[in-house]
């Protein structure tokens, strides 16, 4: 009972922000904005008029893979930012504004504050992620060829871990940090040093975090699901698990220091 009124509450509040709408109209946009923009460039350049007379402009063709490939790397950069935007607050915001002290003045468990807000932005973050997608498939599908329905849905669960990763990074540094500013700068930093790393060690580390989108793109064209992906999905729930954890123990510790 004490968990479900958490988390309705949080529902709620996102409700109120608009985030249930907002975050993933922006999701579509930036999940359709590349393969729609590449299939399109030689209209759009013509339309600019720029164009010397006499010349045809042609796009090499791509498959539907890469096309899908565009969508998902585009939601790796944009989307995570729009996840840390929405979420950087949840935790730091209510600290800075006193409100925490007068939830924990109640006997509310810590498990229960951290996971509801938790869930509440992750079930924000992966169904923005199934809409954005689904709308990429249905004009790649339109535009590019198809790609199997069943293809299509494995690709969307392994790739949604990588969202709930971030989410579940962005709550870990909301533990940690009193300002929202400083929630998205070190949740942002962390990703891109990640990324930093991926290039630096990910041909040897297959497993590594980062390497989930390269296994997609070759489940989606091998139709096979490698050990690599399951590996690598394994260690991103290994530490989507410790940082919920450790996210639970900073936040007890913290109070009971106030306290």
């Amino acid at each position: 009972m004490q968990w479900r009124t958490l988390f309705h509450k949080e529902v709620v509040e996102n409700w109120h922000n608009k985030k249930w709408i907002w975050v993933p109209l922006v999701m579509i946009l930036f999940s359709i904005m590349d393969p729609l923009s590449y299939y399109f460039l030689p209209e759009i350049i013509e339309s600019v008029g720029d164009v010397p007379e006499g010349m045809v402009f042609e796009m090499p063709s791509i498959e539907p893979i890469p096309a899908l490939m565009m969508s998902i790397e585009s939601l790796s950069t944009y989307g995570a930012i729009i996840i840390t935007l929405v979420s950087m607050g949840t935790i730091a915001g209510e600290r800075q504004q006193g409100i925490t002290e007068m939830i924990f003045a109640k006997p509310i468990k810590f498990s229960n504050y951290i996971t509801a807000k938790w869930v509440s932005y992750t079930l924000l973050s992966v169904l923005s992620l199934v809409i954005s997608l689904c709308m990429s498939w249905y004009y790649i599908n339109l535009l590019f060829g198809s790609i199997s329905f069943s293809s299509f849905i494995l690709a969307i669960s392994f790739y949604s871990l990588w969202f709930i990763f971030i989410v579940t990074l962005s709550i870990f540094y909301n533990t940690i940090c009193k300002n929202a500013g400083l929630v998205l700068a070190c949740t942002i930093g962390t990703l891109f040093i990640l990324s930093g790393i991926n290039t630096i060690v990910g041909h040897t580390f297959t497993w590594f975090p980062n390497q989930l989108s390269t296994h997609i793109e070759e489940m989606l064209t091998t139709t096979d699901i490698s050990t690599e992906i399951v590996g690598t999905t394994g260690i991103i729930i290994i530490l989507i698990v410790l940082l919920l954890f450790v996210s639970i123990q900073i936040c007890q510790r913290r109070e009971m220091i106030q306290d």
